[in-house]
């Protein structure tokens, strides 16, 4: 029998994660950094987890014991991070899009940001998760065409150890494309 030398598809290394206005162009798979509006939320601790969720419904019939058949139920799309870099910019992002004011630094008066915590709405976003590829020195990359974040963010500040923000991004119904969420794109060759 011949053995493969080729090796093994293992991925290794972090996630990068990028946020943009609902209908941006997602970046080649080749580009080093996404251009237009996509925003880099900065480093993340430990897992970037992207959860692929389908409940199905299993049908029997009264012949048989035996599955016969399932349909599909709900189809759900998370991803779940944890920022380290918790500058008030990407702060305000996260927290329903608020955007931070600065206030510049006067006669006898610190210069500082603020951004208000107003939770009103759920505000729509596209995601992108990039990743390495299997292949070569490329990108993987996921491309969520709309969804929004969600769940708590408990930002915990310990003596000793970083404060990091916990995140849930759910993805939604594209719009652009009825039926998908959006697309996972592997780097495949480099360009002639």
């Amino acid at each position: 029998m011949a053995q493969s030398v080729v090796p093994f598809n293992l991925v290794v290394g972090e996630g990068q994660i990028y946020m943009a206005p609902v209908g941006e162009s997602f970046p080649a798979i080749d580009l080093a950094t996404p251009a237009g509006n996509w925003v880099d939320l900065g480093k993340t601790e430990g897992p970037v987890t992207i959860t692929h969720v389908r409940a199905q419904n299993p049908i029997r019939t009264n012949q048989s014991a035996m599955l016969q058949k399932e349909v599909l139920v709900t189809a759900d799309e998370t991803i779940a991070f944890s920022l380290a870099e918790t500058d008030l910019d990407s702060y305000g992002d996260i927290l329903q899009d608020v955007t931070a004011t600065d206030t510049a630094a006067g006669a006898g008066t610190a210069g500082y940001k603020t951004i208000a915590i107003s939770p009103s709405y759920s505000p729509q976003f596209a995601l992108l998760v990039r990743t390495k590829s299997a292949i070569a020195d490329g990108f993987r990359q996921y491309e969520y065409h709309r969804g929004s974040f969600a769940a708590d963010h408990a930002v915990a500040y310990t003596r000793g150890d970083k404060a990091v923000i916990p995140c849930e991004f759910h993805a939604m119904e594209s719009t652009s494309v009825p039926g998908t969420y959006g697309d996972i794109v592997d780097f495949a060759a480099t360009a002639l």
